[in-house]
């Protein structure tokens, strides 16, 4: 799983970001492919506690009732179930988490450092499973064709099959979407959003934070759907 803005690429590049080399092998042998795995087993059964009201609901500043922006040490009181654990890319790189076990759900905080700080905040999150919603109520399993009819202000970039989109209203929210081959190179590039096919499910949500916490470059640079353009009053 790749979320592929330019910021989300920097935690990789940045003299923070881990690879394999730095981890232990114990903790490599844990992590399986296509992202992330527990480096040490949960409890068995365990989960987070669950919402008054189900699904988790994901905003640009907590999930469920964790805040984004909260310490690892404060997140780990805030649900007891929490446990170490791993997220690696494809590319090789990987980066000690935190999991929240929900039932049909896992939400891994990372920190772009060798082990987990318990004084500091999360660099990203990332959440895959089913049992959770978007703003405006999106469930974390839809297609794209629900995503680009929900939020039309997108920014959709690609590395070869991997298609990362930032949700521009909700800046600090982003998704993965599942593989699709568009025909593309390897380099980043973006995308049309009409050129993925409707039925393109989500992979994973990342909502940025820490380091990671902003607004992605596409985001800035793109004019919002039906904002009219600025116009320059003639003075004569």
């Amino acid at each position: 799983m790749e979320f592929l803005r330019k910021r989300v690429r920097r935690r990789w590049a940045g003299q923070s970001a881990v690879t394999i080399a730095g981890l232990s092998l114990a903790f490599i042998a844990s992590l399986a492919m296509h992202g992330s795995v527990q480096a040490q087993d949960p409890s068995s059964g365990a989960f987070c506690p669950t919402p008054d009201s189900p699904p988790v609901v994901i905003t640009q500043d907590s999930i469920a009732y964790l805040p984004v922006e909260t310490s690892i040490g404060r997140l780990r009181e805030l649900c007891p179930a929490a446990y170490e654990s791993a997220y690696g890319d494809n590319f090789g790189h990987v980066v000690p988490a935190l999991a929240f076990p929900f039932p049909d759900l896992l939400v891994k905080a990372t920190q772009n450092s060798t082990t987990l700080v318990p004084g500091r905040s999360p660099d990203d999150w990332v959440i895959t499973g089913g049992a959770a919603v978007l703003p405006r109520g999106v469930p974390i399993t839809a297609t794209w064709s629900t995503v680009r009819s929900t939020y039309t202000w997108l920014s959709v970039t690609s590395t070869s099959r991997k298609i990362g989109v930032s949700l521009c209203e909700f800046p600090m929210i982003g998704l993965d979407l599942a593989d699709v081959d568009l025909g593309l190179t390897f380099e980043t590039q973006s995308v049309d959003p009409k050129a993925i096919p409707g039925t393109t499910t989500i992979a994973a949500v990342w909502v940025a934070a820490g380091i990671n916490r902003r607004v992605p470059t596409l985001c800035k640079t793109q004019t919002p759907p039906n904002k009219p353009m600025q116009q320059t009053a003639l003075v004569f």
